[in-house]
């Protein structure tokens, strides 16, 4: 995942203690009351110091993803956890902090060569390093914590065709995802829905799929939401595939049959370019199944029994090459 690699942001006490620690082990003066054994220790302490903290600086930079480039889901939802105008002009504040440390640091060597007095010059410029660092603190700390919060999104894989299961609770959705994965779910938090969400893959003809349940965000009316999980909701649609749409006729969920079809009919206008697949399930548990549903089903299974699955997976497949 693409938010996966971004490690912990050091605040500019911890980056500065770890520089100067290891910039005192560089001083290699052996006679100290020698200015040209000074010098070169100094110059040896001035260059750990500067390029660790450059070096540390930059890689936060290269840490983050550019996000000018991140696909339009991730895009979306990063901008729901966090201020993303922010995040890039403290990235852009880091890396100019970087470069201006390790400039510094040149400057300040070139100096101790024509300098009588090293030590001044030694204090001089890692006060000044000390300054720019310190002056970053609030963005590292931005940082660290967006960092935190990315973190938390979960693994959809962006390359892959997604099927996304829809519909009020206890229709049915997690026992047809574990039939068809076999079982093989990953469990991972979704920063805007009540529950976690349920992530799986399967193969239809060598063909993998992604099929995902998001409890939480698409199984109750849109006029329930707030901003936040209705703009979750769009991002959805930037995802590659269909809305699986699952009713549940026995209405053993809770849910009358016809506030099942309102809640279909809300969905397709949040995903009106988005193709959906309507599915009847529970069919063991229905004597009848020849129900006026005034809308058209696509399908009839049984997530408990596997009946009618392999239909579904032709509809699927279908849907994929068309």
């Amino acid at each position: 995942m693409i938010f996966e690699k971004i490690n912990t942001v050091y605040t500019s006490e911890e980056l500065l203690d770890k520089a100067f620690r290891r910039s005192k082990r560089a001083f290699i003066g052996k006679k100290k009351n020698d200015l040209k054994s000074k010098v070169q220790s100094y110059k040896s302490m001035i260059l750990t110091a500067s390029n660790i903290i450059s070096d540390n600086l930059l890689n936060i930079v290269k840490m983050f993803p550019n996000f000018n480039n991140i696909s339009l889901f991730y895009k979306e939802i990063t901008d729901l956890l966090i201020d993303l105008n922010k995040l890039k002009q403290s990235l852009s504040n880091i890396n100019w902090s970087s470069k201006k440390v390790h400039d510094l640091a040149r400057e300040y060597i070139s100096r101790l060569e024509s300098s009588n007095q090293p030590d001044l010059i030694q204090k001089q410029v890692f006060g000044r390093i000390s300054s720019i660092v310190y002056s970053i603190n609030n963005d590292l700390l931005y940082l660290n914590d967006s960092r935190n919060k990315l973190r938390t999104l979960p693994d959809i894989r962006q390359d892959l065709f997604t099927i996304i299961v829809s519909g009020y609770p206890n229709v049915g959705k997690s026992s047809l995802i574990s039939l068809i994965t076999n079982a093989n779910i990953k469990i991972a938090s979704y920063p805007f829905t009540t529950t976690n969400i349920a992530i799986g893959h399967f193969k239809i003809n060598n063909i993998t799929y992604q099929i995902i349940d998001t409890p939480g965000l698409l199984d109750r009316p849109m006029n329930k939401r707030n901003n936040i999980e209705l703009q979750s909701i769009i991002a959805l649609r930037y995802l590659k595939g269909i809305i699986l749409y699952i009713l549940d006729p026995s209405e053993e969920c809770g849910y009358s049959i016809n506030n099942q079809i309102n809640l279909l009919n809300d969905i397709k206008k949040y995903f009106n370019s988005s193709k959906i697949l309507v599915i009847s399930n529970k069919y063991d548990k229905t004597t009848n199944n020849n129900y006026s549903f005034n809308v058209n089903v696509d399908c009839f299974i049984s997530s408990l029994t596997g009946y009618g699955i392999d239909n579904l997976y032709r509809k699927i497949n279908d849907i994929y090459n068309e």
